[in-house]
């Protein structure tokens, strides 16, 4: 999950406050 989420943030800082949100935006 850390993995996961570490992707997440790399892809979209912004969405620093959901992870998922970031994957949808992108």
């Amino acid at each position: 999950m850390t993995f996961y989420v570490m992707m997440a943030f790399g892809t979209c800082v912004i969405c620093s406050s959901v992870p998922t949100g970031s994957i949808r935006i992108n």
